[in-house]
């Protein structure tokens, strides 16, 4: 019996497997529209992960970031003002002054006025004016019936002055005031060293608003037209002062040309302080 020959179909096996591997081959050389094998590259891009971002760091991000605006707090609620009664405040009114500022409240809307409430207010301004020194007369068109001059302790305004003028007619010009403060011979010292050798403060302005307008800006009260100026008193010392007073006139370099009217003299105030 003869044996098998396997060298014979080794070398057979092997010689089928390249001539398969070339039928293959050849298969795949066809049109990439006809072969029903997808070509190699395509299928590489569609299968592949997008390459991968670079990361950025997580402070460089916080760095980036746009900021974030903070919500605005709420406003916090106006206080409510409370309006008194007109009779408390009256009772309580120590002078014209006092019950020419309920009469003003009025005029700027804060309260109305009954007319039995301005009847009172009335009242109490005539018992007042009777009670207090005649007016002083400046001028045909104006009286001076009541100041004050109290400190606020406003850093370099320690005194505000308050003139109560009754306007009896109106101006035709607008006038300058000033407001002089002498100081008796023993505090003359205290006075700033600017005014120590005249031996008085002065105190210039323009009223707010203009003389020309008093009469259509002031208020009435039993009858007649009276109006409130005030005025902070820079450099004021807590000294007593005679209180003197005068309207004038400037040219236009602001030099004092003249007076209008009379100079009055309004009497001591005395505030030392605390």
């Amino acid at each position: 019996m003869t044996k098998p020959n396997y060298q014979n179909r080794r070398t057979l096996s092997m010689l089928l497997s390249v001539v398969s591997g070339a039928v293959l081959l050849c298969a795949g050389c066809g049109s990439g529209k006809n072969s029903t094998t997808e070509p190699a590259q395509k299928e590489v891009a569609v299968t592949q992960p997008a390459p991968k971002a670079a990361e950025m760091p997580v402070e460089k991000a916080v760095e980036k970031a746009p900021a974030v605006a903070k919500a605005p707090e709420p406003a916090p609620a106006p206080e409510e003002k409370t309006v008194k009664p007109v009779a408390e405040l009256l009772a309580s009114a120590e002078n014209l002054i006092d019950v020419y500022g309920i009469v003003q409240e009025s005029k700027d809307g804060e309260r109305t006025l009954s007319d039995e409430e301005r009847a009172a207010i009335d009242t109490k301004w005539t018992e007042l004016l009777t009670a207090a020194n005649s007016p002083l007369t400046m001028c045909d068109e104006l009286d001076v019936v009541a100041f004050d001059f109290t400190r606020t302790g406003k850093k370099g305004y320690l005194h505000t002055l308050s003139l109560l003028f009754e306007v009896k007619s109106e101006f035709t010009k607008d006038y300058l005031i000033s407001v002089m403060g002498k100081a008796d011979a023993s505090h003359v010292e205290q006075l700033p060293e600017s005014s120590q050798k005249a031996g008085f403060a002065a105190w210039g302005f323009g009223p707010n608003p203009p003389t020309s307008s008093w009469k259509s800006e002031a208020l009435t009260i039993a009858g007649k037209s009276y109006l409130l100026i005030t005025r902070a008193c820079p450099q004021s010392r807590d000294i007593p002062y005679e209180i003197q007073m005068i309207l004038y006139w400037n040219d236009d370099d602001g030099r004092m040309v003249g007076r209008y009217g009379k100079q009055v003299n309004l009497g001591w105030v005395v505030d030392l302080g605390e």
